[in-house]
């Protein structure tokens, strides 16, 4: 096992450095955010009555903006943000049950 370093920390997110010794030509950068205190504010914000005009719909975390920007997808993908709103797997993150899609606003 190589010497992890922490290379960066911000908005709640840390990066670490390492080598893996199964890959030793490679350098490993690793993200971590502690996503407890972005649920429970969803979980928060979920409990209060919406708005009829404008609806807070889901707190996501810098970590899944910045990766879905590693890979390229634009903040003003939405079909892609639609997707992932809708994801039962982020349900946790939503603040709002409804289905979000192309006719409500992101």
């Amino acid at each position: 096992m190589s010497e992890i370093v922490k290379i960066a920390q911000y908005n709640g997110i840390q990066e670490y450095m390492h080598v893996d010794a199964s890959r030793p030509g490679d350098l490993i950068i690793e993200t971590k955010q502690d996503l407890e205190p972005i649920i429970q504010r969803a979980k928060e914000l979920s409990e209060q009555t919406p708005g009829k005009e404008w609806r807070h719909v889901a707190c996501i975390p810098m970590w899944f903006i910045d990766q879905a920007v590693k890979k390229g997808v634009s903040m003003s993908d939405r079909k892609y943000w639609h997707r992932w709103l809708n994801d039962p797997a982020n349900k946790a993150f939503r603040t709002w049950p409804g289905n979000i899609g192309p006719t409500h606003q992101v």
